[in-house]
């Protein structure tokens, strides 16, 4: 089926996202992940720490690199937090902007 050009022409256009609004929902995507993985390291040491089969390289005590790790989560559940404000952030610009051009379009 063929639509005819005056048919496309009224047809409405998508909307689009602006490119500053893409760049903050990868900025939160991005410290997600990122809180994620490092949680994952971090886990895995101190699980290995608890059952022994860790061995501390470099001279370190077990409590050093425990402290270490735990140090790990820690910033990982905080890039975690910090993910989930910048795309608290972006849903509001996503928002304002909607509501902006919604009201230009009147």
């Amino acid at each position: 089926m063929h639509l005819r050009a005056a048919e496309t022409a009224s047809a409405p256009h998508p909307r689009t996202v602006h490119a500053t609004d893409r760049a903050w929902d990868l900025a939160a995507l991005a410290l997600i992940a990122a809180g994620l993985g490092l949680f994952a390291v971090a886990r895995g040491a101190l699980r290995s720490l608890a059952a022994g089969s860790y061995v501390p390289r470099g001279g370190t005590t077990f409590v050093a690199s425990t402290d270490h790790h735990v140090t790990q989560s820690t910033m990982a559940v905080a890039m975690i937090a910090a993910g989930v404000l910048v795309g608290i952030i972006a849903a509001v610009r996503h928002g304002v902007r909607k509501r902006q051009s919604e009201e230009r379009g009147r």
